[in-house]
């Protein structure tokens, strides 16, 4: 479980790595790359101390889980929304 486990959660950070730079000009590209993960992370940082929160107020780990993995579920159905570029020329 180890491996998958490490195997899915760094498949995130490669997917990521090649769709942002598609998005944006060169002359802002690093920035807005560096931007939108640390914007990311600041905000996802808040995830385990909510997941706590809500094991302690529900009493018991299922509850939370549940609400837990819906947000996993509409991060899922945000991937399927965004723009694909897969034709698209890099914007310079």
């Amino acid at each position: 479980m180890v491996f998958a486990q490490g195997f899915v959660s760094t498949l995130f950070f490669g997917w990521l790595a090649v769709y942002l730079p598609e998005l944006f000009p060169t002359h802002v590209r690093a920035t807005a790359v560096s931007f939108c993960n640390g914007t990311g992370r600041i905000i996802t940082s808040f995830g385990p101390l909510v997941a706590g929160l809500m094991v302690a107020d529900f009493g018991g780990f299922t509850q939370g889980a549940a609400i837990m993995t819906c947000f996993a579920l509409l991060s899922i159905l945000a991937m399927f929304l965004g723009r694909e570029t897969k034709e698209d020329p890099l914007p310079r």
